[in-house]
């Protein structure tokens, strides 16, 4: 009964998480098509931006997110934090669209897991690359529109941009409060 307690405790621990830095990526490439909109926008109306053009807003974003997916994949398969080549291809897909978080961390607490220990660390380092790799710049550039738009200013979608910004802040506040784990 105690090892089942236990596995509820951590499960309702990690889950959350997961679907959050899901959720999260997702408003995030929303807020990437808005942003890809007004550059279009912009180009066809010839409208200036005197800071960070509207392109070098969207390619950094679009960078930010595929930075992330690589690094992920590439931690993943240089420390191979999988059991089999199978496995591997799997979690990568699973990084493209950021579940591999939610992957490993219910592998840390599964007690049939080969490692859970190593899913454990894979765990923390993953969520910790998404954070600071994805997560905040497009928090920074979604912040920026929303001061650069005010709500109710043409062109600006408030409840998409604040929403994503809620997401990204609830994503990066996990790592910042997250048990070190040394």
């Amino acid at each position: 009964a105690f090892k089942s307690h236990r596995f509820g405790h951590q499960l309702a621990h990690i889950v959350p998480v997961g679907i959050i830095q899901f959720a999260d990526f997702v408003s995030d490439c929303f807020v990437l098509a808005e942003f890809h909109l007004d550059k279009k926008e912009c180009k066809l109306s010839g409208c200036i931006d005197h800071n960070v053009g509207r392109d070098d807003e969207f390619g950094i974003c679009v960078a930010a997110i595929v930075l992330s997916i690589v690094f992920s994949v590439g931690l993943i398969w240089y420390h191979r934090w999988y059991s089999s080549i199978g496995e591997g291809v799997l979690v990568s897909l699973l990084a493209c669209v950021n579940l591999h978080v939610l992957y490993y961390g219910i592998q840390a607490v599964d007690s049939h897991a080969q490692e859970p220990e190593e899913s454990k660390k894979s765990f923390a380092v993953l969520k910790m690359i998404e954070t600071g790799m994805e997560s905040t710049f497009l928090a920074l550039f979604t912040l920026r529109r929303l001061f650069r738009n005010p709500p109710g200013a043409p062109g600006a979608d408030a409840a998409l941009f604040y929403a994503s910004l809620t997401l990204s802040i609830l994503s990066m506040a996990y790592v910042r409060c997250q048990p070190s784990t040394h």
